[in-house]
């Protein structure tokens, strides 16, 4: 220590070695800190695109079956992508429905 601040060249070679050990290690901080929120920008971005709309959330259309009716009123066939039916709160069985 007392070397340090009696000797001028040994204070400015070790303020060097320090300064280049100091910078190098400040860059990959940075850089760590620089794509740690580029990344985190990237995922929040892609996230929200998937988000619906708010039209769409107030407006959704249901999935429902398409169901082919007889001149008597009969059900001759069903066709769907996902078999689906719409029904009131009421018929829902008490065990589901919201006290």
């Amino acid at each position: 220590m007392e070397r340090y601040f009696n000797d001028p060249e040994y204070r400015h070679t070790h303020m060097k070695l320090n300064k280049k050990n100091f910078d190098q290690k400040h860059l990959i901080l940075y850089g760590t800190i620089f794509a740690f929120i580029i990344l985190t920008a990237w995922y929040s971005v892609y996230i929200i695109r998937g988000l619906p709309t708010l039209d769409q959330l107030e407006n959704p259309k249901p999935e429902l079956a398409t169901k082919i009716y007889s001149i008597d009123g009969e059900v001759l066939d069903q066709f769907a992508y996902k078999n689906r039916t719409r029904i009131s709160l009421d018929e829902l069985p008490p065990g589901y429905q919201k006290d």
